[in-house]
């Protein structure tokens, strides 16, 4: 195709015609500068079409972490629900309400009513997000302030931690000392979280632990007020977990929406 045109251009300087020539040489630039452009558009369809492959795959990571996250939430409501219990069910029998005394029940609602709630999202598709610079690909801006928003508020967030329960739990456990062996205590505690939530704490497998063998003077805790006192904030402090718990499940459900909206386009 160049030698066709070039022949064609010596022809026309040979000819000496050159108001010939220049309408030739400017078809000829037209002609290069309509190519390149076309060139250029091609590469920008096949840039966008990658980028939407990219975002759309990192949305739909976003949206199975938040799923996850429910799952994990609805979990942690489980066992929120049962150191509930178990604290209601302590605070009746120390305060002569009728309920049917197990020893067992007993002892592991002791210890379980001062047990933490301890949950922290899964922010790491966000921030991959942020971090590669995805998120300016999102045409709806409420999709990205509602996802900006959402992280900067659950960020690193743990349901115990800088809240006035953190400390009503750790009073709890302080004070639960007063009314058994502490050795005691950290044993029982290991075997309950090993029991119950497969925790395994290697430095500490040798550790033999029996409700049988557990000594509590039950007689001193009924007595005793100010301990009474701190279960009952623990107990009541569970429902500000539980409200947190409903905001971020709520949260949550509202960005799925909008992510199954995005995702369709």
């Amino acid at each position: 195709m160049i030698p066709f045109f070039r022949k064609i251009r010596k022809k026309i300087a040979d000819d000496n015609k050159p108001m010939k020539y220049m309408r030739y040489a400017i078809g000829e630039i037209i002609l290069v500068v309509i190519g390149i452009l076309i060139a250029l558009q091609i590469n920008n369809w096949n840039q966008q079409r990658k980028d939407h492959i990219k975002l759309r795959s990192n949305l739909i990571e976003i949206k199975a972490s938040l799923e996850n996250d429910l799952k994990l939430i609805n979990a942690s409501e489980a066992t929120l629900d049962s150191y509930e219990n178990s604290g209601t069910y302590l605070l009746n029998f120390l305060s002569d309400i009728s309920v049917a005394v197990d020893s067992t029940q007993l002892k592991s609602s002791f210890l379980s009513a001062g047990l933490f709630i301890d949950f922290s999202l899964n922010s790491v598709p966000y921030e991959k997000l942020a971090k590669e610079n995805i998120l300016e690909l999102i045409k709806n801006d409420s999709i990205i302030t509602s996802l900006s928003n959402f992280y900067k508020k659950y960020d690193s967030e743990k349901l115990d931690i800088g809240s006035n329960q953190n400390q009503n739990l750790i009073d709890y456990r302080d004070y639960s000392t007063s009314f058994t062996d502490p050795f005691t205590i950290r044993n029982a505690f290991i075997f309950f979280l090993k029991e119950n939530y497969g925790v395994n704490f290697e430095a500490y497998n040798s550790i033999k632990f029996s409700y049988d063998t557990m000594e509590v003077n039950w007689n001193k805790m009924k007595s005793d007020k100010k301990f009474q006192t701190i279960l009952d904030k623990v107990i009541i402090g569970r429902w500000s977990n539980r409200m947190q718990f409903y905001q971020m499940k709520a949260d949550i459900s509202n960005l799925l929406k909008m992510l199954d909206m995005e995702l369709e386009k």
